[in-house]
Formats: C-alpha cells, structure tokens, sequence
C-alpha cells in the first residue's frame, strides 16, 4: 500500500510540475516575474503582424489565437512615448545650446535719422511725405523692438497731416500714430508710436511716414527744418524683444545721424529738411494762358 501510494504521489507533482511549464511557457517574456520589459522585444512582436492582423481581426479572434492586444498596444504607447521624450529632449537640449549667455548680450544704440527732400516750387501747397529712419546694425535685418515713442519737431510754417507706419520694413508689421503736441514759437512739436501688431515688432528701416503740407506761398530757396529730440521731459524710448539685448537694457539709448557731410545741415543741430529747389520756378513766375491773351490783345490794339 506504501508503494502505491508513493507511485501516485509521484505522478501527480510530474503532472503539477509539467502544467506549470507549459503555464510558464505561454506566459509573454515582460510578464514573467523579475523580466526586464524590453521595448525592442515588443516591437518585434508588433512588427511581426501584418496590416491585416492590425487592422481586420476582431478581439475574440486575437483572444482565440493567443495575441493579448492590450499588450501590443501599451508596448506600441511605450515606444511611441519613448520617441517623443527623446524628440523634446533633443530639442531643449538644442535650444539651452543655442541660448545667448546673459554676459554676452546687449545694449541697442540705435541710430535715428530724416528725410532730406529738395521739391520743385511748383508743388507749393502740396502734402509732402517725410520718413523717420531706425537702424541698429547689431540686427540686421532681425525683428527686435516691440515698442518705441520718438520725438521731433518741426517749422511753425509746415501743417501736420498724418503718420503712417512703414511699408517694406521698420514698422510696417505694427500699429503707428502720431500726434502735434502744443506748438512753441517758430517749431512744432510731434510725438510718433508704434506698438505691436498681432505679435509682430519692427525691424531696421522706416519707422513712421509723417505728411506735411507745405506752405502755399512757398519760394525758392525756402527750407523747412526737422530736429529729431526729446521735448518738456519727453525722452525717445524703445523698448526691446530680442534675445541679444540684455535684460538690464536702457531704453532711451539711441542716438542721431551724422550729417556733417550734408551742406544744409552741417553746423546745425537739425536732422532733416524740405527744401524748395533754389533753381525751380515758383507757380506764380510761370505765364498763364490769361496773361498771354491780354498781352496779345494789347499789341493787337
């Protein structure tokens, strides 16, 4: 009785430990008690399948074929996600790369400037536009003021018409106005703005079109003067959006253009002028048709 009861004994921990192998064996490798997941294994499982294993077979075929879905899928996740943390990785690591440390940005001085125009007399009467320039040659051609407020003033003679932004580059991609402030003894003063456009700032180049009329009686010779500077405690500011420019920046830092080389500016302290052309006719000289007629009667008589 012994004997039997040990031969059966045997044969049942045989069969325990034989459906416990195949249990193990059927077992996926990442689910396997102290089994490192390993994400290529999974993806080599996944690449295995053909679209029509993806994309055709229902649940209880996949059940019934032994695939466990749910497990390709977190592995597919799994790799996926692994891909874009090492992409946003790379990226931050690229931009802390390229940033600009703070020791070696920084401070604009921009160079301000003014139209100089010679008209003909005969445009006596006329509006006539002026440009106010902006350049920092640290920038180029880069977009790196968001804001600035610049101030001029101009002869009495001249009337203020309007401002506009510019049309190529400078402020051409912002919000530009200007306005006559109280005028003073033979100058006027203006003060023009630009602010940011659906996020867009300005770059070198035209920085607000002002029109002015000219007097109608205007002569050859005549000349009408602009002086780009700050007025009753009204300084020029510019602030700044651009990674090169320091954090500490001075905003009223800017400066005008040498016009030393110009014979109506040199030894002045203007920036820019309308000038009626010295060698052009006024209206009033030229003959009218009126004129010619009575001349032509008289002689007639």
């Amino acid at each position: 009785m012994k004997r039997k009861s040990s031969g059966r004994m045997t044969k049942r921990l045989v069969s325990v430990l034989a459906a416990s192998a195949l249990i193990t064996a059927q077992i996926p490798e990442p689910l396997i008690a102290g089994a490192e997941y390993s994400v290529p294994a999974a993806k080599a499982q996944i690449d295995s399948l053909s679209d029509t294993d993806i994309l055709d077979v229902t649940f209880e075929e996949n059940r019934k074929n032994g695939n466990d879905i749910s497990l390709q899928t977190e592995t597919a996740n799994s790799s996926t996600e692994s891909t874009s943390l090492t992409s946003i990785t790379a990226t931050a690591i690229t931009s802390t790369t390229t940033a600009i440390p703070e020791e070696e940005k920084i401070q604009p001085d921009p160079e301000l400037s003014c139209s100089k125009l010679v008209i003909s007399a005969d445009k006596a009467g006329s509006t006539v536009p002026v440009n106010l320039y902006i350049n920092d040659k640290a920038f180029d051609d880069e977009m790196y003021y968001n804001s600035a407020e610049i101030y001029f003033n101009f002869d009495y003679r001249l009337e203020y018409q309007s401002c506009e932004s510019g049309t190529e580059n400078g402020t051409s991609e912002m919000y530009v106005y200007g306005r006559e402030d109280t005028p003073y003894p033979y100058r006027k003063n203006c003060r023009v703005t630009a602010n940011m456009k659906n996020g867009l700032g300005g770059r070198n180049g035209v920085f607000a079109t002002v029109n002015f009329k000219v007097p109608a009686d205007a002569k050859p010779g005549d000349i009408y003067y602009f002086n780009i500077c700050p007025y009753d405690g009204y300084t020029h500011n510019i602030y700044y959006s651009n990674p090169k420019v320091t954090r500490s920046y001075d905003s009223k830092i800017c400066h005008t253009a040498d016009n030393s080389d110009d014979e109506y500016l040199k030894g002045t302290h203007y920036d820019g002028y309308i000038l009626i052309d010295p060698k052009s006719t006024p209206v009033s000289d030229a003959p009218s048709r009126e004129y010619d007629t009575v001349i032509k009667d008289m002689i007639l008589l």
